[in-house]
């Protein structure tokens, strides 16, 4: 009876160390994922957030945590069902999956990769969606205002 109990603290305690490695690096993913200025979010394989980093967050000028929790297709594309949601037209086998998309005024290059277990079956999705609206706007400028160049003789 004392060795079960004294086997039982070593495996108790073997667990809490085991629980704050996985919280560490759990805090350290997201640190770094925090740190990108991309703005990113990933989902559990049917569209549902669980993670948004401060990008997305700044991009989408909302609080994460009223977007994890949610699903994407409600967050990003302002869609009421996944069906009409660009996600929802891909195959889940894609490895990878990019579009642009108009939301409002915005024009945003979306990115979408599977992440997979052990077993190669998708549990999720790493997403980006940056906000590409400025660049295309400064584009149009250059080609609406060309830069002419003088070139002057010097003697």
């Amino acid at each position: 009876m004392v060795n079960d109990l004294v086997e039982l603290k070593k495996l108790t305690q073997s667990l809490i160390e085991h629980e704050k490695r996985i919280k560490l690096g759990v805090n350290r993913w997201e640190s770094i994922l925090n740190s990108i200025p991309v703005p990113i979010f990933i989902t559990n394989d049917v569209g549902h957030i669980e993670f948004v980093n401060a990008a997305m967050s700044e991009e989408m000028d909302k609080p994460r945590e009223n977007m994890e929790g949610d699903f994407c297709h409600k967050v990003v594309g302002h869609f009421d069902e996944r069906i009409d949601c660009y996600c929802g037209t891909t195959e889940k086998e894609d490895c990878f999956f990019k579009e642009d998309l108009l939301i409002g005024d915005n024009v945003f290059t979306h990115s979408r990769t599977p992440i997979k277990d052990d077993n190669d079956k998708v549990i999720g999705y790493i997403c980006t969606l940056y906000n590409v609206t400025s660049f295309i706007d400064e584009y149009v400028k250059g080609v609406e205002q060309p830069h002419i160049c003088q070139i002057h003789n010097v003697h």
